[in-house]
């Protein structure tokens, strides 16, 4: 038998001395020495998984320093060669002083020299360091700064700073943490128009889409000083031919007389669409809610008009448990056959509706007056949405026939952030958090975020 001889580890080679230019270069080199011998020392001894996160956490926090080190050097020294006087649309910027500052990162404080500029003696300040990196809030950068408003906008505060605390070691009072992301969805809701003119009606469109779906809904939440108010949510979704949905749009607004700005963005969402993209039909598929059909109607009477199936049965459903009361068997054997009538036969819904008006003599003897009342509300308002229930039809044509989406958008856009136990909202506070939450949302939050920065390096000049 041959004897192997055992291989041995392989070990990087090391190529050559790295020269040193200067004492902060050899700073650094030192520090990231240290970091490593610390490594070795630290995760031989580490046995059980609390030492080991305890090595790993001290080993990271030892590469951040030297991350710190890095671009701090490396950014005083892009500062020694910004000019003197630097020129922006025509007008003369002059470097009026130097200082330092130190900025939040995801990986720690990062302590930076820059120089501030003025435009005219005693005039605004303008720091042109700022602008190149993007800084959030005046402190954060913008890996920091992008994960600070995300968090804030998804959870309250406190639960976001924790959050932030546990991802990157580093404690960010929930205060600064939150009045950032109101200052920055503020400032992203006022550049609404201008972000899509720009950016998404620019987007290519699915080449699969075949029909935008709009749906509107709305719901209330607690607002300071002025208790429950009813904000509105809506969706604009894009179906393919077999009505699978291949992207959502979600929006939500502020409480208002009228609803004008929802309707405003929903219509100019759509007709962007449309625009691009000519043969795509349309679809409006809400509750009933009349003021939300007239709206519609008036925007968009192009669209196919459905009223959410769901809402339907739902009175259907309400009325029988008033007839058979005490026979469930034949109130759910009544509701499926329902059901399937209206799914699948053209004219159903009148058939449906002249049933429960006719049980009125049917059940005249059996029930009281007040229950026939009630029936008889049901029956009208399925009486004032018979135009808009033609299911056998839209379902041919592979169309929504319910208004799920928005329904789940008014849930995760306000329900679940705005309607926290105890929660008041003010104004500013609650318009930013649903612009934020709606573009985060509809998977335009990068996009929105890096026009923001652009804008911001426009409003200073």
């Amino acid at each position: 038998m041959t004897n192997k001889t055992p291989r041995k580890s392989k070990k990087p080679k090391v190529s050559s001395t790295v020269a040193v230019a200067d004492a902060q270069e050899r700073a650094v080199l030192e520090a990231a020495l240290r970091a490593f011998r610390d490594a070795k020392a630290r995760l031989p001894k580490a046995r059980d998984p609390k030492a080991s996160r305890e090595a790993y956490a001290a080993i990271f926090k030892a590469t951040d320093e030297v991350a710190e080190m890095v671009v701090s050097a490396a950014e005083d020294e892009a500062e020694d060669e910004e000019p003197d006087l630097v020129v922006v649309d025509g007008v003369n910027w002059r470097a009026a002083v130097t200082c330092a500052k130190t900025y939040q990162s995801i990986r720690g404080p990062v302590r930076i020299t820059r120089r501030l500029y003025r435009s005219s003696r005693n005039g605004p300040t303008r720091c042109f360091f700022e602008e190149r990196r993007g800084i959030v809030g005046g402190i954060f950068t913008q890996d920091l700064g992008h994960l600070v408003v995300k968090a804030v906008a998804d959870l309250p505060a406190e639960a976001a700073r924790r959050l932030v605390e546990a991802a990157t070691g580093y404690d960010i009072a929930s205060a600064t943490m939150k009045r950032t992301t109101i200052a920055v969805g503020t400032t992203m809701r006022e550049q609404e128009e201008q972000f899509c003119a720009a950016v998404i009606d620019k987007q290519p469109i699915s080449e699969h889409a075949r029909t935008v779906v709009i749906s509107v809904d709305a719901l209330s939440f607690n607002l300071r000083r002025e208790g429950y108010k009813q904000a509105t949510a809506a969706t604009i979704s894009l179906l393919d031919a077999a009505g699978e949905r291949l992207h959502t749009i979600r929006l939500a607004e502020m409480p208002e007389p009228g609803k004008q700005t929802i309707m405003d963005r929903v219509e100019r969402e759509v007709r962007s669409l449309v625009t691009r993209r000519p043969d795509l039909r349309a679809e409006v598929v809400i509750d009933g809610a009349p003021d939300l059909r007239e709206h519609l109607l008036t925007r968009f009477p192009f669209a196919t008009h459905v009223t959410d199936f769901f809402h339907v049965i739902e009175h259907i459903s309400d009325a029988l448990r008033l007839l058979f009361p005490d026979d469930e068997k034949s109130r759910e054997a009544q509701r499926r056959s329902f059901c399937h009538r209206l799914k699948h036969e053209p004219g159903a819904a009148a058939e449906v509706l002249q049933w429960l008006k006719d049980s009125a003599w049917v059940h005249g003897d059996h029930v009281s007056k007040a229950v026939l009342k009630t029936v008889d509300g049901h029956a009208r308002y399925i009486e004032n949405q018979l135009p808009f229930i033609d299911y056998a039809a839209a379902a041919n044509d592979n169309l929504d026939i319910g208004s799920g989406p928005v329904e789940a958008a008014c849930k995760t856009l306000v329900t679940q952030r705005l309607k926290v136990s105890g929660a008041k909202w003010s104004r500013p506070g609650a318009s930013a958090i649903l612009y934020l939450r709606s573009v985060m949302q509809s998977g335009r939050a990068d996009d929105a975020l890096d026009f923001f920065h652009t804008q911001s390096m426009k409003r200073a000049a």
